[in-house]
């Protein structure tokens, strides 16, 4: 059938690394954080999306006077507020130039493997609507991706009953 065809075994390889650059952003992520914290400890708190995270450790570094940092550019108005003023109230210090460079390091590796994320998924959609172009009008073609690869192919995923679909992502996410 067509699991057994190379743009199928390929399709079921991208899908997991996918899952693995997703786990390699949120390393980096975590580093980074752990490092800037002693910059803007509350940073974490008031971004809760890590590209957006590190998008603004990235502008911001160690400057002190947010307004001058474009956050716009980045977060959403009433976010980029927040920022601001718990910025001017941090009890934070400037980074020291090994520290600095470590977080920057750390987002140019994370825009780059967000990228590659970026590209694979393109891949991974066109491959699933030729496969599955049933599901993919259904689901739409990046959540059916993610159910054929954590089925373990579009085969067993025909065999799991509707009522337990729903909770196929839970188990991983919840680990």
């Amino acid at each position: 059938g067509d699991e057994e065809s190379p743009r199928y075994k390929l399709m079921v390889k991208a899908n997991t690394t996918l899952r693995q650059l997703e786990d390699e952003v949120t390393a980096i992520y975590t580093a980074v954080a752990q490092v800037y914290g002693a910059k803007f400890p509350e940073l974490e708190g008031l971004v809760p999306s890590a590209a957006a995270y590190l998008a603004v450790v990235e502008r911001v570094q160690n400057e002190t006077d947010m307004t001058l940092c474009n956050l716009l550019e980045i977060l959403p108005p009433s976010q980029a507020m927040v920022v601001t003023v718990a910025s001017s109230a941090t009890m934070g210090r400037d980074l020291a130039p090994a520290e600095l460079r470590t977080c920057l390091d750390g987002c140019a590796e994370a825009k780059l493997l967000a990228a590659d994320r970026r590209a694979l998924l393109g891949f991974v959609e066109a491959c699933m609507q030729l496969s599955a172009p049933g599901l993919c009008a259904l689901v739409g073609a990046p959540l059916a991706a993610q159910l054929v690869g954590l089925a373990g192919g579009l085969e067993a995923l025909s065999r799991i009953p509707a009522c337990n679909v729903q909770v196929m992502g839970h188990a991983r996410h919840s680990k």
